[in-house]
């Protein structure tokens, strides 16, 4: 299994990040930041990125304020 926020979806041998936010149903926008296992993705590496059973995507939004 690999969780995605609070979902978890079946683990696939060779599940790129990207198609685990799709099977989630999260669509990413520049605003957010992409978190596997403590590390930040670049949007660009989600579809190189290669999960392994077990691992763990957060999201998180970026703000700014002044």
């Amino acid at each position: 299994m690999v969780t995605v926020g609070k979902k978890k979806i079946e683990f696939k041998e060779g599940m790129t990040a990207a198609e685990a936010l799709k099977i989630a149903g999260v669509e990413v926008d520049p605003l957010t930041l992409v978190i596997i296992n403590g590390w930040v993705l670049t949007p660009g590496e989600l579809n190189l990125y290669k999960l392994a059973d077990g691992d763990e995507i957060k999201l998180m939004m970026v703000l700014a304020g002044g």
